[in-house]
């Protein structure tokens, strides 16, 4: 799976998927997310991603694409397979 083959947003249906869960991992090693790691992008999920943006990004829209994915430093753990414990 490529980081960026798709970006992950709140919709309905609520999107899932282990990219979702990656993200959720990363936040909660970050401290920005609490909520379980179960790979459903929820809006707690997307409120965890806004809190994250406002600390490192200068797009804050919720929205989990090729600029968020990198400043979460995601790119090589989801290319490459390489989850950090």
């Amino acid at each position: 799976m490529l980081y960026a083959s798709r970006y992950l947003r709140l919709m309905d249906p609520l999107m899932v998927g282990p990219d979702v869960q990656y993200v959720q991992k990363r936040l909660t090693e970050l401290g920005f997310y609490t909520g379980p790691v179960n790979g459903v992008y929820s809006p707690e999920t997307r409120d965890s991603v806004i809190k994250a943006q406002q600390s490192f990004s200068p797009t804050v829209d919720g929205i989990v694409g090729p600029e968020t994915y990198e400043r979460l430093q995601l790119v090589n753990d989801v290319v490459l397979g390489d989850i950090r414990p």
